[in-house]
């Protein structure tokens, strides 16, 4: 079976190819099974998506610090696919505390705490989403190939390392910057 063919039988795959061209873009986590080389899956695996990896900010202003996450699953994707395309930040991230059967670890999070640091690939996604409805509501007429172009060429290098971290991280002051 071809790359082509494996990725037409995908039905996740299949999905992000239909809601990208109904205009939508779809950005997924890459996955936390690295940081072995080609451990990105479906849906991750779609050449529309913007697939996310995660990295450690060490909870400092400067990226001069930041690095890969060990968990972040790394590219290359099926067919040798370049992948992850960004990386935002993944480890400690304080989020709402919404699900009282998620174990990290061996303790039970209680819903009495509003708040919980969690680390993933699913941490750092919903900040690229974030980022691109930003730039949507900025030009409610971009179209999914133009936001994914912007969150890419205005993505920042850290390693160099295109299969760790695609273009790099995401920079949302830069593409707020950007003229309409």
């Amino acid at each position: 079976m071809s790359f082509y063919t494996s990725l037409r039988n995908d039905p996740l795959v299949a999905a992000v190819e239909r809601l990208w061209k109904e205009g939508i873009l779809v950005a997924v986590a890459a996955g936390n099974s690295g940081p072995e080389r080609a451990t990105i899956t479906t849906p991750s695996i779609s050449p529309s998506a913007v697939t996310v990896g995660a990295i450690d900010d060490k909870r400092t202003v400067s990226i001069l610090d930041d690095v890969i996450a060990d968990f972040s699953s790394r590219g290359p994707a099926l067919g040798r696919v370049s992948k992850p395309d960004v990386v935002a930040p993944g480890v400690n991230v304080i989020s709402l505390n919404t699900d009282a059967s998620y174990l990290p670890g061996d303790r039970l999070l209680s819903l009495k705490e509003p708040y919980a640091k969690m680390s993933g690939t699913s941490m750092s996604t919903p900040l690229v989403a974030g980022i691109a409805a930003l730039l949507y509501g900025k030009n409610p007429n971009y179209k999914p190939e133009q936001l994914k172009e912007l969150l890419l060429k205005n993505a920042r290098r850290l390693s160099g390392v295109r299969f760790d971290e695609g273009n790099g991280i995401v920079d949302v002051k830069g593409m707020l910057e950007i003229k309409n």
